[in-house]
Order: structure tokens, then C-alpha cells, then sequence
């Protein structure tokens, strides 16, 4: 088979300047169809010589078929560059995918098989595409016709997902899984070039995302997909440009309202949906809005948000979740200091240490065996280590000073006394960064004493040593005298 591919070859080197360009065309196809037919034939003989030809068939088909319609459409001479860019390999895709599936099921070959499966989100991203690029040539292209064009690529990632009997018999499962990586490649191409064009890319792909969502409920296996997509075409809501801020900031709100309805049977977590809801909802709207009462909106979204998940974190008894409601009530009250500018660090630091220690007393409800260091260390620590920094930038005693060393004092003492870790060690360290300035002055004054006190120490030492060590010797002299009368 070796041999018979190098005399193939070497033919072809030979004969190709005696021959015009469809005897050109004829040789090189021959030369393909000589390799189907002898793949065919030792397939049940030798399987892996077979498989590198199947290999070469493949290349050699690229090789033909991309001569083949080069050579047809400079002979057509067409004036338009879409067609001549991109005709070419989009049919060639289509062609692959076609005489790959039909040759790979027809002589039970797994290489041509998985080609022709390949190709056929190949084909379909090239189709989408090439039809952009001439609807691009007759009329300007918007946001929204990119995110109808892409809806076919999107609705097969969720027929890819789904791997129903359809796609089954499409596909194996290596060949499903290269057929999702390149889906995903266009339609983010599709995503980013929208994006660029206008500012209704939120609008467009929010809509597309409700028709994915309703297509995902009509199909049983992946019904449970909706409600994710629907929520991020809620979270896509805070780029509508024509909607003033409140209207924008209501989808969130009443999807996180919403999400109280749903019982425990739902197949995902309502908590952690909402979050990045909300999450990505600020994202938006913080990279795209420039209104000046964003700030107070996104508050109040993170003070629902927090609230509604604390509310999940107590009804499911699962006190993770309370991490999440905490950190968007921080979040909250973060964004309501920076609105009216506040500068007092107390101010700033005391709603958020609340926050934190009304979710760690929530955890310690649902779950009493929790640890402090987490679920209460980082509410007093967020209060008082900023404040002991701030007192220890100057040498001379403020009011800030002795009410956060009486309040560190109080916190190791009270943690002492109920058990508590994460109250011990912050009070702890929150004393050691109040005392270092006054232990050094102290230690200051005192150095020339302490020298002559450790100098006083190391020779006492010495002298007890050497004392017992000269007793000890007259002990052994006396016992060695006696034993050897």
C-alpha cells in the first residue's frame, strides 16, 4: 500500500504539466478515489495502514476539491469579494460534511465518520456567515440581524446539550464535543462583532436568549436550561439604552422576588442563580450606563439581592449561601458611602461589620458547630483592624485610639469568656497593633537597664553551672575512691 502511494504520487508529479486543467482535475480525483477504494479493501486486513489512508483520503479531498472550485470560480471571474472570499470554503465544508458522513457510514469508517461530523457546524458557521457578509453588502448591518443570524448555532449548542437520538445518530461523542467547541467559536464571533456595531447588542441578545429559553422548554431533557437563560436575558436588561435606570433595574429586582416562589424540587439552586444574576446585572450596567444615580439603584438591587439570599441561605438550611447575601449587603452599603462621598472610616466600616456578623449569626443558627474564625472573625475584623491602623499613624493618643483598644479589650476578653476563636485572635492582634508604638518607646527608655539586668542574668547562670558542675565532679572523685578500695 506503501508503494502504491508513492507510484500514486509519483504519477501525479509526472503527468501534471502534460495535462490541461480537467485532465488535471480528472488525475487528481482519480487519485482520491484510487485511495477510498483502497482503504475500503484493507480495512479488514491491516487497520492501521488503513487509517493513515483514510487520513490521506481526507487530505487528498482537500486538496482536489479546493482545486476543483478554485479553478471554476476564476473561470466564472466574479466581481464580488464575498462570494470569491468566502463561497469557496463554505462550499467545501458543505461537500465534506455530505460525501464524509455518506462514505463513512456507507464502508464503516470512523475517521471519514468523525470528518464528516465535524464538518457539519463548519458548514453551518460559514453558511451564517457568508449570509452576513452579503446582507452587510445590500444593507447596514445592525446588532439585531447578527443575533437572528446566530440563533440556528445557538439552538444546535442546545441540541448538541440535550444529545438526543437525532444527535446520536449525528454524532459520537468525541465528534459532539468538537462540534460544541466550534459552535461556541462562531457564535462568540457573532457576539463580538455585534457588540461593536451598536449600542442594542443588550436588547438583541437578550431577546435571542427568551427564544432560547422557550425553545429549551419545549424540549423535556433540557427544560431545566430555561430558567437560567431567562436569567441572563434578565441580567443583559441593564444595557437597554431607550429604558431609563429604574425600569432597568426592576427586571433583577422582581426575578429575585420571584425566585422565593420556587420549591425545593427545582433542579438548580435559586440562590446562586440570582447572585450572578445580580452579579452580572451590575457588570453591565457599571461598563455601559454612566447615569449618576446608578449607584443608589445598584444598591438597592444588592440590598434585595442580600436579603432574598439570606432568605434561601434560612428556608434550604445551607449557611454558604449566607457568604453570598452578606457580601451583597456590603456591597450595598459600599456603594450608598461612595454615592454621598463619606470619608469618616467608621462610618464606613460599622454597616459593613454589621452585615457580616448578621450573617455569621445567621449561619451559627442553621448550623451551630461552624467555626468563629469564619462566620464571625471577619465582622470584627473589618471594624476594628482598620481602625487600629489608622490610630497607630501618629505617635500622640486620639479618641480612636482608646475607644478601639477598650473595644479589641472587651472582644478578647468576651471571646475568652463564650469559646470563641475568630473573637480571640482579631481582639488579640488588634491589641498588638495598638501597643506596638508604646512597647517601643518604653523599650526606649529602658535599654540601657535591660542590658545590665540580662548582662547579671548570663552570669549568675554561669556561675550556677560552673558551681554544679565542680560539685558534681567531687562526687564522682569521691565515688571512684571508694570503689576502687
Amino acid at each position: 500500500s506503501v508503494l502504491l502511494f508513492a507510484g500514486l504520487a509519483a504519477f501525479v508529479g509526472i503527468m501534471w504539466r502534460y495535462l490541461g486543467t480537467w485532465g488535471q482535475g480528472a488525475l487528481l480525483a482519480s487519485v482520491t478515489v484510487a485511495l477510498v477504494v483502497l482503504v475500503n479493501r484493507l480495512s479488514a486486513r491491516i487497520q492501521s495502514t488503513a487509517n493513515a489512508l483514510s487520513a490521506l483520503t481526507v487530505g487528498s479531498w482537500f486538496i482536489d476539491a479546493g482545486w476543483m472550485l478554485h479553478h471554476v470560480y476564476t473561470k466564472w471571474n466574479p466581481t464580488d469579494w464575498v462570494t470569491t472570499t468566502l463561497m469557496i470554503p463554505t462550499l467545501l465544508s458543505i461537500l465534506t460534511a455530505v460525501l464524509f458522513l455518506t462514505l463513512g457510514k456507507r464502508f464503516a469508517n470512523a475517521i471519514w465518520g468523525v470528518v464528516g461530523q465535524v464538518f457539519i457546524p463548519v458548514s453551518v458557521g460559514m453558511i451564517l456567515t457568508t449570509v452576513e457578509l452579503n446582507i452587510l453588502k445590500s444593507t447596514p448591518l445592525t446588532s439585531v440581524y447578527l443575533a437572528a443570524l446566530a440563533l440556528p448555532l445557538t439552538v444546535l449548542i442546545l441540541m448538541l446539550v440535550e444529545n438526543n437520538v437525532a444527535v446520536r445518530r449525528a454524532f459520537t461523542d468525541f465528534s459532539r464535543t468538537i462540534a460544541l467547541v466550534i459552535t461556541s467559536l462562531f457564535t462568540a464571533g457573532f457576539v463580538g462583532h455585534s457588540i461593536q456595531l451598536d449600542d442594542q447588542a443588550p436588547l438583541a441578545w437578550s431577546l435571542h436568549l427568551v427564544l432560547l429559553a422557550a425553545f429549551a422548554f419545549t424540549q423535556p431533557r433540557i427544560r431545566a436550561l430555561s430558567v437560567p437563560l431567562l436569567a441572563g436575558a434578565v441580567a443583559l436588561s441593564a444595557g437597554f439604552a431607550d429604558l431609563p435606570i429604574g425600569a432597568r433595574v426592576a427586571f433583577p429586582a422582581l426575578l429575585c422576588l420571584l425566585s422565593l416562589r420556587l420549591g425545593k424540587e427545582a433542579k438548580f439552586s435559586a440562590a446562586l442563580l440570582i447572585s450572578a444574576t445580580s452579579a452580572a446585572w451590575l457588570a453591565v450596567a457599571f461598563t455601559l450606563s454612566s447615569e449618576t444615580e446608578l449607584p443608589l439603584y445598584a444598591a438597592g438591587l444588592s440590598v434585595v439581592t442580600g436579603l432574598v439570599v439570606m432568605v434561601h441561605a434560612w428556608l434550604g438550611k445551607r449557611e454558604d449561601y449566607v457568604l453570598f447575601g452578606a457580601a451583597f449587603l456590603a456591597l450595598a452599603i459600599s456603594l450608598i458611602y461612595a454615592y454621598l462621598e463619606v470619608t469618616n472610616l467608621e462610618s464606613l466600616t460599622l454597616p459593613i461589620a454589621a452585615a457580616f456578623l448578621m450573617s455569621g449569626v445567621l449561619a451559627f443558627r442553621i448550623e451551630p458547630s461552624l467555626s468563629s474564625l469564619v462566620w464571625l472573625g471577619p465582622s470584627f475584623a473589618v471594624v476594628l483592624l482598620p481602625s487600629a491602623l489608622r490610630a497607630t499613624e501618629s505617635l500622640t493618643y486620639s479618641t480612636r485610639f482608646s475607644a478601639t483598644l477598650v473595644a479589641a479589650i472587651a472582644l478578647l476578653i468576651l471571646g475568652a469568656r463564650l469559646g470563641y476563636a475568630g473573637m480571640v485572635i482579631v481582639g488579640f492582634v488588634t491589641v498588638l497593633i495598638l501597643v506596638q508604638h508604646p512597647l517601643a518607646s518604653l523599650f526606649q527608655a529602658v535599654h540601657p537597664w535591660i542590658s545590665f539586668t540580662l548582662s547579671g542574668l548570663l552570669l549568675l547562670v554561669i556561675g550556677a553551672r560552673f558551681e554544679y558542675l565542680r560539685t558534681r565532679a567531687g562526687v564522682a572523685k569521691a565515688w571512684l575512691t571508694d570503689s576502687l578500695r
